[in-house]
């Protein structure tokens, strides 16, 4: 395959790429793979290539930050603590909310990154 056709498809594939988180109908994980494995099929990376890419410390982070903030999703466990520090009162005001949410979030955000 010659240069200008692999040009083509990164091109495309990349475009195709950003349209669909654009659009957010599919999970970005599913569309971020589909683009590895249409590159794989296409010979523009080959699959030594793209498990060497898993091999970097920084994406195993990431990954591991996937699973730490989806076992918290699912916990509801920050859900929880915002409705303690946050009762419906009438009264409270938004810098007094500030106030009283700004310690936890800057702490918690010390140990979840927002990265996944």
């Amino acid at each position: 395959m010659g240069s200008d056709a692999e040009i083509w498809i990164v091109l495309t594939g990349l475009c195709l790429m950003v349209g669909l988180l654009i659009a957010d109908r599919l999970r970005p994980g599913l569309v971020l793979f589909s683009i590895v494995v249409l590159f794989m099929c296409a010979g523009i990376v080959s699959p030594e290539e793209v498990l060497a890419g898993f091999g970097n410390k920084g994406v195993i982070t990431v990954a591991l930050l996937f699973l730490v903030s989806e076992g918290v999703r699912r916990s509801d466990a920050l859900g929880h603590l915002v409705e303690r520090l946050l009762p419906e009162k009438k009264s409270m005001t938004i810098r007094r909310g500030y106030a009283r949410i700004l310690p936890t979030i800057a702490s918690v955000s010390a140990f979840l990154n927002n990265t996944p």
